[in-house]
C-alpha cells in the first residue's frame, strides 16, 4: 500500500520483519507491561499478595466495596433480588443502592470460589493498574501508530498516574479501574474510521456502558473530550488516511471535513444515547425518600476549601504542591499532572504526529473541568477586583449540563492524564528505533516514579487482618434468624464501612450504611434511636437484650479499635454484661 512506509516511520516498525516477529514482539511488550504493574502494586501493598483472603487494606472506601460486589455477588446467584432496594444495610428500613464498579465486580464473581469475597476483590485491586497499562497500550498502538515497545512506557505513566494512585490508596474502586476510559476511546476510534458503522456503533455502545456503570463520574466528561476530538479532526487538512497498526480496522480515505463531522455527530448520539441508561438509574437515588446507602460527592464549598477538595487547584495541577494525608482511612485527592510528561506534551505537541488532536482534546478537556467553576490556588479561591475568577465549567453548568450533579471535578484530571500519554507515544513514534522506545520507557518510567513520589505519604498501604472472623463465620451458621447491631450508630463513614465487610461474611442486615451517620440525617438511626435509648436505660442485662431481640437482632457487635467512641463502651458494658471475644470483636448473643 502507499502509506506503509509512512505507517512504517510513525511507528517505529519495520515492514519487512516477518508477522509471526511483529506478534513476538507485541506478546514481549504485554508480558512486560503486566508484569511490571503487578510486581510494583504488589511493592505497594506488601504482604498483601502473600495473604489475599485474609487481610483488609486500610482505606476509607475498600471494605464497602468489598460488600458492593459481595451484593452483586448474591444477585447473580439469586440469593438477593434484583432491585435497588436493600435491607442487607441500614437496617430497619433498609437502603436505596446504585452500585458503581460493575465491570471489576462482574470480573471477581469467577474468582470467588477459590479465592473468597475478600481475596477476589483484593487480587483485583493488585491487577487493577495492569489491566489499564494494558488497555492504554491498546489504545496507544491504535491511536499513534507506535511500536509495541514505544506504547508500553506512556502507558504506565497513564497506569500509575497520580490520580490513579491517590484513588488506589484511598478505596475508591471506580476510579482506580479506570482501563475503561481507553477502551471506551478505543471504541469511538474504531466507530469513526471503520467501514462497518453498525459494528463500530454497537462496539462504542458497550464501552459507554461499561465505562458508566463502572465510573459514572469519569463516563460524565467524556463527552465533551470526544467533541473536542471530532472538531479538531475536522478542521482542513486532517484525514484519517493513515491505517492503524496491523490494519485491523479498514482505514476511511481522505473523509472531507463535513464527514467527518457527520460520523463524530453519530459517535456522540450513540455516546449520549447509552449514557442517558446509567444516568436515569445513578439519579433515582433516594428519590423515593428512602435512606440512601451511596452518596456523591459533596457540592462545590463555599469560603474555605477543604484539604479533599472537589475541584483541582492550579498549584497541585501543574506542580503537585496539593495537600496530602498521611492519616491512611482518610480521602486524599490528587490532580496533578505530573511535570515529566506534561514538559514532553508541551514540547513535543508544537509538531504532528498521529492522534495529536485527541491528546490535545483529552488533556484541554480533563485540565479546564478539573477546575471547576471558579479558580482556586493553595484551597483558596482566586480573586479579581473581589470576584471569583468564572471558568468554562460554570457557563457548562448554565446550559444545563450537569457537571455539578457529580461534585468532584477533579477526577476529570484521568482524561487529561490518557491525553499526555496518547501525546507521549505519538511524540515517541516520531523517532527512529531504538530511540523510539528509549525515549517513551524514560518518560514514562520517570513519571511514574514521580506520581509515587508525589503520593509518598500514603504507601505502603497498612493491613489488617478481618476483626473476629471466626465469630462472624459462626454467626453465619446460626440458624436462628436476626440482625446485627453495630455500635456506635452515629459512627464515621470507615467505622460503618468495617461493619459492612463483617456482614460480608455474617451474611446478617446490619444497621450500618456506607456514610458517616448522624440521628439527625439517618432514618433508620431515627427509628433506632428510642430503642438504644431504653436498652443503655436498663439496669438488667437479660431485659436489654429482650429489648433488642423484639426489635428483630439476633447479635450486638461492638469493635473497640474505633478509640474516638471509647466513652460509649462502659455504657454498653453496664447495660448488656460481659460480651464474648473473638480476637479485636466483642459481641453479645441475644
Amino acid at each position: 500500500m502507499a502509506n506503509e512506509p509512512c505507517l512504517a516511520k510513525l511507528s517505529g516498525t519495520n515492514l519487512q520483519e516477518s508477522s509471526p516477529s511483529r506478534r513476538l514482539a507485541s506478546l514481549a511488550a504485554v508480558v512486560v507491561l503486566l508484569a511490571f504493574s503487578l510486581l510494583l502494586n504488589a511493592a505497594l501493598h506488601w504482604p498483601l499478595p502473600l495473604h489475599l483472603d485474609e487481610y483488609r487494606v486500610s482505606a476509607a472506601f475498600h471494605s464497602g466495596h468489598v460488600w458492593c460486589f459481595d451484593h452483586i455477588y448474591r444477585m447473580f446467584m439469586g440469593r438477593e433480588p434484583w432491585t435497588s432496594f436493600s435491607q442487607r444495610l441500614g437496617y430497619p428500613l433498609g437502603a436505596d443502592l446504585r452500585l458503581i464498579a460493575w465491570v471489576p465486580a462482574l470480573l471477581a464473581i469467577p474468582l470467588r470460589s477459590f479465592l473468597g469475597p475478600l481475596g477476589s476483590y483484593n487480587l483485583l485491586l493488585l491487577a487493577s493498574p495492569g489491566l489499564a497499562a494494558l488497555a492504554a497500550w491498546f489504545l496507544l498502538r491504535q491511536v499513534t501508530g507506535a511500536g509495541p515497545w514505544t506504547s508500553t512506557g506512556p502507558a504506565l505513566a497513564y497506569a500509575f498516574c497520580p490520580y490513579a494512585l491517590a484513588s488506589m490508596s484511598n478505596g475508591q474502586v471506580a476510579k482506580f479501574n479506570h482501563w475503561t476510559l481507553p477502551l471506551y476511546l478505543a471504541a469511538l476510534h474504531v466507530a469513526l474510521r471503520t467501514r462497518r458503522p453498525l459494528r463500530g456503533y454497537l462496539l462504542l455502545a458497550l464501552a459507554t456502558l461499561a465505562l458508566a456503570f463502572t465510573s459514572p463520574s469519569t463516563a460524565l466528561f467524556v463527552p465533551l473530550a470526544a467533541l473536542g476530538w471530532v472538531l479538531l479532526h475536522a478542521l482542513p487538512g486532517r484525514s484519517f488516511s493513515t491505517p492503524p497498526v496491523g490494519r485491523k480496522i479498514p482505514p476511511i480515505a481522505h473523509l472531507s471535513s463535513m464527514r467527518v463531522l457527520a460520523r463524530g455527530a453519530l459517535c456522540l448520539a450513540v455516546t449520549a444515547l447509552f449514557l442517558l441508561i446509567p444516568w436515569q438509574y445513578y439519579r433515582g437515588t433516594g428519590s423515593n425518600g428512602r435512606t440512601v446507602g451511596f452518596t456523591p460527592g459533596p457540592n462545590l464549598p463555599e469560603g474555605e476549601i477543604p484539604f479533599s477538595a472537589p475541584m483541582a487547584q492550579l498549584d497541585d495541577l501543574l506542580l503537585g504542591l496539593g495537600h496530602r494525608e498521611a492519616n491512611p482511612v482518610l480521602t486524599t485527592h490528587v490532580a496533578y499532572l505530573g511535570i515529566p510528561l506534561l514538559l514532553a506534551f508541551l514540547l513535543f505537541s508544537l509538531r504532528p504526529y498521529k492522534g495529536r488532536w485527541l491528546a490535545v482534546a483529552l488533556v484541554l478537556t480533563g485540565a479546564v473541568v478539573s477546575l471547576g467553576p471558579k479558580l482556586s490556588l493553595g484551597y483558596q479561591y482566586v480573586l479579581i477586583g473581589g470576584y471569583n475568577l468564572a471558568l468554562p465549567v460554570k457557563y457548562l453548568e448554565r446550559l444545563g449540563y450537569p457537571l455539578d450533579e457529580g461534585g468532584m471535578y477533579y477526577r476529570a484530571v484521568l482524561l487529561a492524564s490518557m491525553g499526555l500519554a496518547l501525546g507521549l507515544a505519538g511524540a515517541s513514534a516520531r523517532f527512529k528505533r531504538p530511540w523510539a522506545w528509549i525515549f517513551a520507557w524514560t518518560i514514562g518510567l520517570v513519571s511514574v516514579a514521580d506520581g509515587i513520589w508525589t503520593t509518598r505519604v500514603l504507601w505502603p498501604k497498612p493491613l489488617e487482618r478481618v476483626e473476629g472472623m471466626p465469630a462472624l463465620l459462626a454467626m453465619a451458621e446460626d440458624p436462628v434468624p436476626g440482625a446485627v447491631l453495630d455500635l456506635p450508630l452515629e459512627a464515621s463513614t470507615f467505622a460503618n464501612e468495617q461493619a459492612l465487610l463483617g456482614a460480608v461474611f455474617h451474611q446478617r442486615a446490619s444497621v450500618a450504611i456506607p456514610v458517616t451517620t448522624a440521628m439527625d440525617n439517618t432514618a433508620n438511626l431515627q427509628r433506632l434511636e428510642p430503642v438504644l435509648e431504653r436498652v443503655l436505660a436498663s439496669a438488667d442485662p437479660t431485659a436489654a437484650k429482650d429489648v433488642l431481640a423484639a426489635a428483630g437482632f439476633r447479635y450486638v457487635i461492638w469493635r473497640p479499635y474505633l478509640r474516638e467512641y471509647g466513652s460509649f463502651e462502659d455504657l454498653l458494658l453496664k447495660a448488656l454484661g460481659t460480651p464474648s471475644i473473638s480476637g479485636d470483636l466483642r459481641y453479645w448473643e441475644l
